[in-house]
């Protein structure tokens, strides 16, 4: 059961970006970093869920950047590469919908692949 979980947090975590902000800033900075994204996250996930019921896709396309970059700066992948697709397409309200879903559950599982990622570093 370990090494999937271990396959599992390989696939939402970038572990070189984050080892050498580890490397290079200490732990305590990480720490403040993942902070500043729990703190910001719930507004980006709010945006792009107002943003999908928009009929500007202009608005839904900023919101998806916005977590796209909020999400690589913290080595958090799926959550990366799910926003660059959401960002890069053209989608019915209720896609949109869909993937806010899954991108809110995508989330907290890759903020707690970090947190378990933390404690063992």
């Amino acid at each position: 059961m370990e090494l999937l979980g271990n396959i599992m947090e390989k696939l939402h975590l970038d572990e070189a970006l984050l080892e050498g902000y580890l490397s290079r800033l200490g732990k305590d900075t990480v720490v403040k970093m993942l902070d500043l994204y729990l703190n910001q996250v719930e507004q980006y996930l709010s945006d792009i869920t107002k943003a999908a019921t928009s009929s500007d896709n202009s608005d839904w396309t900023n919101a998806c950047h916005k977590m796209k970059g909020a999400a690589g700066s913290v080595g958090l992948l799926k959550v990366y590469q799910l926003s660059a697709d959401c960002e890069k397409s053209a989608l019915s309200a209720t896609q949109k919908a869909q993937l806010v879903e899954k991108m809110a559950e995508e989330n907290n599982q890759a903020i707690a692949f970090f947190k378990q990622w933390l404690e063992s570093v």
